[in-house]
């Protein structure tokens, strides 16, 4: 990997749902300019785990200090375009108006979960049986979801449909974490039904 030190880089993301962009870069801000989907944009910097920032927050490391890697994820149930500046110095955006304990709220959102919740397997029916659900838990930080049948199983919300790759495709052996509260749906190919495992990570 090249790294430059450029005063200020801007980059535009086009993510797809449930999907993720790495970016290597060397800066020490970050700079969210715009988010087009209806859910906030998740961001790591560097090896942190990506939380939640809203277009027109800023981040910025000490001065001396860079990152080199930026992981953008989208959480939402549509393709998102992400536009965003890494600089070395400060970039002005004072579109974002926000009330209520924003810190607060970031800082938990990326404290780490408090424990791990191991329900029993479940099958997700051949396409085109209806998709079953993971219920919501209200405490859960994330799940992950492994397929631990033969056969393609796809993962999203009620409209989740393996026939037309609606949803996020996880192949046998494979898994995938979510980070959600909400209920999850899965659904198989029509070639058979397959097993899933998951497990939650819980915040106490």
């Amino acid at each position: 990997m090249t790294t430059s030190l450029i005063t200020l880089q801007p980059f535009t993301e086009i993510i797809a749902a449930g999907e993720r962009a790495v970016i290597h870069h060397y800066a020490r801000m970050l700079t969210i300019l715009a988010n087009t989907a209806s859910e906030t944009i998740y961001v790591g910097i560097g090896e942190m785990e990506p939380v939640p920032l809203k277009a027109g927050l800023q981040y910025e490391l000490e001065q001396g200090d860079n990152f080199d890697r930026i992981v953008l994820l989208n959480n939402d149930a549509s393709s998102t375009t992400v536009s965003i500046i890494l600089s070395n110095g400060i970039v002005r955006d004072n579109r974002l108006t926000i009330t209520g304990s924003v810190f607060s709220d970031l800082l938990e959102a990326s404290r780490p979960a408090d424990t791990i919740e191991t329900p029993a397997p479940v099958t997700a029916p051949a396409s085109p049986t209806a998709a079953i659900s993971i219920a919501a838990d209200a405490d859960q930080r994330e799940i992950e979801i492994q397929n631990n049948g033969s056969y393609d199983v796809y993962v999203g919300d009620s409209a989740v449909a393996a026939a037309t790759g609606r949803g996020i495709k996880i192949t046998p052996g494979s898994s995938r974490i979510l980070s959600t509260n909400a209920a999850v749906y899965l659904q198989a190919v029509a070639a058979g039904s397959s097993a899933v495992s998951y497990l939650r990570y819980k915040r106490a």
